[in-house]
């Protein structure tokens, strides 16, 4: 994170925060998650880990009598990106994929590692992570225009050494004009499994530019 962040998911132990997505012998697209809590009462699972970027306008001054705006109506553009490590124990390929949630999804609430429901806007080049650890990055420049509803822009993708030119987003016409339904997604997928598979998100982050 830094200065520009508007909202972001972190790897942590506690409630709300990242976990690694321990695919094992799994070849299935996985939604990366966040912790749930085990806790007695309640027990909340975990789900998956959407990146909302509602209500991140400023507040007006007090006394001005202003009343805020969306603060991304106006197409204001914004940096998603994504990165973290990836160890695999066999030969494999490694796929990125990120996604716009609609906010009935969201209010419906997503399961862990599912991507049901959701708009798909941009796939990496599938890399090979072969018996190793591998790092990985995806990042998307958007802007989305509340007078249509569109959310268009480009994004890149690195894993290991290799790297995705820019390139077009697939385009996404929003539910609503609100923007409850500027949410994202991540999902990783490995093309052969094993035990030792493990692909670790550190941080989704959304960034005014």
């Amino acid at each position: 994170m830094n200065n520009d962040t508007c909202k972001a998911l972190i790897l942590g132990g506690s409630q709300g925060n990242l976990q690694p997505l321990a695919l094992g012998t799994s070849t299935s697209e996985t939604s990366f998650a966040v912790n749930g809590n085990s806790a007695a009462n309640p027990v909340i699972a975990a789900s998956a880990a959407i990146l909302r970027m509602v209500d991140t306008q400023p507040t007006p001054a007090i006394g001005t009598g202003a009343v805020p705006v969306f603060y991304w109506d106006a197409a204001r553009p914004f940096l998603l990106q994504g990165w973290g490590i990836c160890k695999t124990g066999v030969s494999t390929n490694l796929t990125l994929k990120l996604y716009q949630v609609p906010a009935s999804v969201v209010a419906a609430g997503l399961a862990a590692g599912s991507v049901s429901g959701c708009n798909l806007m941009a796939t990496s080049t599938a890399r090979a992570v072969n018996s190793t650890t591998g790092k990985f990055y995806i990042g998307a420049q958007l802007q989305w225009d509340s007078a249509s509803g569109l959310i268009h822009g480009s994004f890149t993708d690195q894993i290991s050494n290799l790297l995705d030119a820019w390139a077009a987003v697939t385009a996404v016409t929003t539910a609503t004009l609100a923007d409850n339904e500027l949410n994202f997604l991540l999902s990783a997928t490995l093309s052969s499994g094993n035990a030792a598979n493990l692909v670790t998100l550190e941080e989704l982050a959304a960034i005014q530019m």
